[in-house]
C-alpha cells in the first residue's frame, strides 16, 4: 500500500491508485481473517467516495462501494 500512497501523494486525482488502495485495505483485512470493523469500513468507504467525487461514473468504485455496504450491513 505504500506505493499507492506515494502515487496518490504525487497525483491526488489518480483514480486507479485510490481504487487499488481501497481494494488492498479490504483484501488485507480479509486475509487476516478479521471481520470488517467500523474503522476499516470508514477508511475504505472514504477512498471509494473520493473516487466518486472525481468521477461519479467510475464503475469500479461504484461496484466495490456497493459490495462494501452489503458486507458491512
Amino acid at each position: 500500500m505504500k506505493k499507492y500512497d506515494e502515487i496518490i501523494n504525487l497525483d491526488k486525482f489518480n483514480i486507479d491508485a485510490i481504487n487499488s488502495k481501497a481494494y488492498c485495505v479490504k483484501f488485507m483485512a480479509a486475509a487476516k481473517g478479521a471481520q470488517l470493523n467500523e474503522e476499516k469500513f470508514e477508511e475504505i468507504s472514504r477512498l471509494y467516495l473520493r473516487v466518486l467525487n472525481l468521477d461519479s461514473y467510475d464503475v469500479e468504485a461504484n461496484f466495490n462501494l456497493g459490495l462494501l455496504y452489503l458486507q458491512y450491513g
